[in-house]
């Protein structure tokens, strides 16, 4: 299989294997050492989008063990790219703190 996938929410099935879970259906694919992993701040780096920095495997197992949401692009079903995504479903529901009126 091969394709851009997502966003949608990569997990972690076993070492060197992950499934995208995007509009009902998962797909499993495997990483490789070529496999470009991008963080904004879940998988690793800072939380911005404009600031994906490079993530390590190691990374991306502790950050799929949760989920977390991205898009993947898969060459006969190896991640050749993998990059976090913002999340809508936390973006819209989280609180950035208490704002002045004025």
């Amino acid at each position: 299989m091969s394709g851009t996938f997502g966003p949608g929410t990569v997990s972690y099935l076993t070492p060197g294997r992950y499934s995208i879970h995007v509009s009902g259906e998962s797909r499993p694919f495997a990483v490789s050492e070529e496999t470009e992993i991008r963080g904004a701040g879940t998988i690793c780096g800072e939380p911005a989008p404009e600031a994906a920095g490079r993530c390590t495997q190691d990374d991306l197992e502790r950050a799929g063990e949760g989920g977390v949401f991205a898009t993947v692009v898969l060459e006969k079903g190896v991640a050749t790219r993998i990059t976090e995504a913002d999340d809508p479903d936390k973006s819209s529901g989280e609180d950035d703190g208490p704002t002045a009126e004025r």
